[in-house]
């Protein structure tokens, strides 16, 4: 069963890091807190992953605020679905998984971190849902109120 950081601070640390070493490109020119460049960087990846796959052009400048992009993500449903998972078998690989996984590692919850949507991802997602009072969608499914919670600071 998924558990809690004792120390929150011990997840942001942990997904910096893997941000470092994974996906610098989405830390150059971020300052301020740990866990304001966490969230900022999950959230430029996410966007650029919709641009990719959904031929969307969805911009987003230096003055980064996090609540008009969440706003624009609830009001657009074809982003809002695309964004669901479902996943079952732990050979689903995505790049979706790897950011549910850091933000559950950020909000201070153990699961893996291989872009599997393995057993203890499952089951932290189970869990944050919980933890939120998320009763919209049944189980592990990750729909677009839990992408809005996890990506909240």
């Amino acid at each position: 069963m998924s558990q809690q950081h004792s120390n929150p601070n011990e997840g942001i640390k942990f997904v910096l890091q893997w941000l470092k070493n994974h996906k610098p490109e989405y830390l150059e020119n971020k300052t301020g807190k740990a866990k304001t460049k966490v969230y900022e960087c999950i959230m430029q990846w996410v966007i650029d992953y919709i641009n990719k796959v959904t031929k969307a052009n969805i911009f987003v400048d230096e003055e980064f605020d996090m609540n008009n992009i969440l706003s624009w993500v609830k009001s657009f449903m074809y982003v809002r679905d695309f964004m669901e998972i479902e996943f079952i078998d732990n050979d689903d690989r995505d790049d979706r998984i790897y950011m549910i996984q850091l933000l559950l590692i950020a909000k201070g919850y153990n699961c893996d971190l291989n872009g599997n949507y393995t057993k203890y991802t499952r089951e932290s997602v189970v869990q944050f849902k919980k933890d939120n009072n998320i009763t919209s969608s049944k189980g592990p499914i990750v729909n677009w109120e839990v992408w809005l919670e996890l990506l909240s600071i």
